[in-house]
């Protein structure tokens, strides 16, 4: 049988991890000398709380060399095969680090892909993986579909501020919108496993409706994509958008996740987003 590993960035609904039997990796944050692994030792209400409080943003760090070796090892000694679908080598080393603990356990049927992506981009993946293998796919199967798949899931969002993803290095090719960080709500994209400025708007209201304006005209009239919505601290922004989004998409499959620590790190609270991927890729 094949297992799907992700990591903690994929904000997958735990009954979804558990009803696919899809294990996780987390990704760890400390604030000054305290280390808090992502949704074990801190959940996300708490980690905002914190991050209104601290003087400066908590640091962030891919899983260790040991804790793959840890999610991995029953795995495979119990005769499974592992795929584990992790967050962009552009937004983390989390890639890395599985790498160098495939390396320690020699030939073993395990593969790492790099999604591109993160949160509901990422989740998405690791989800359909899971429903393929439970169907019956091969490793080899499953890796060459979610490579599809990965170029054409699509994120955008809108933080409240550009001010945490500029403080965190995390956003490239912004230097034209420094001047204008907290007057503006910018329209951001995950392409090509890295955050992109897309444009800015100037209120709350009308970023929403760019955000679903900008999926329709990316998605055009695919019938049955796969979206999610996503916030940090902003559930009405979140079902604000899937009423909008349902007018337009009748027959999607929807769902809805908080941005959790690791990249509530770099958006801040306040934020919205919507994850897309189109139907013919996902199907193998």
């Amino acid at each position: 049988m094949i297992k799907i590993v992700t990591d903690s960035t994929c904000y997958l609904p735990p009954a979804l991890l558990d009803e696919h039997d899809i294990s996780v990796v987390p990704l760890s944050l400390a604030f000054g000398h305290t280390v808090y692994r992502e949704g074990i030792d801190i959940d996300t209400e708490t980690f905002f709380a914190e991050l209104a409080r601290a003087p400066d943003l908590p640091q962030t760090s891919q899983p260790s060399v040991e804790q793959f070796l840890a999610a991995w090892r029953p795995l495979l000694d119990a005769g499974h095969e592992v795929v584990a679908i992790l967050i962009s080598t552009g937004l983390s080393g989390t890639v890395a680090s599985a790498e160098a603990a495939k390396v320690q356990l020699g030939q073993v049927p395990v593969s790492i892909v790099d999604s591109l992506s993160t949160a509901m981009g990422l989740g998405m993946q690791a989800l359909r993986a899971a429903e393929w293998a439970a169907a019956g796919a091969t490793r080899d199967q499953i890796v060459a579909a979610v490579e599809r798949m990965r170029e054409v899931v699509r994120i955008i969002l809108v933080p409240d501020t550009l001010e945490y993803l500029h403080r965190g290095g995390r956003i490239n090719a912004a230097q034209r919108w420094v001047g204008t960080l907290l007057r503006v709500k910018p329209l951001l994209e995950v392409r090509d496993g890295v955050v992109e400025p897309l444009e800015q708007v100037r209120t709350a209201r009308r970023a929403l409706a760019r955000l679903v304006e900008s999926t329709v005209e990316y998605l055009g009239d695919d019938r049955r994509p796969w979206i999610a919505v996503m916030h940090s601290r902003l559930p009405e922004a979140a079902e604000q958008l899937m009423e909008m989004l349902q007018v337009h998409y009748p027959q999607a499959r929807y769902f809805s996740a908080e941005i959790g620590p690791t990249v509530g790190v770099h958006v801040g609270p306040g934020a919205s987003g919507i994850m897309a991927c189109p139907s013919r890729v996902l199907n193998m």
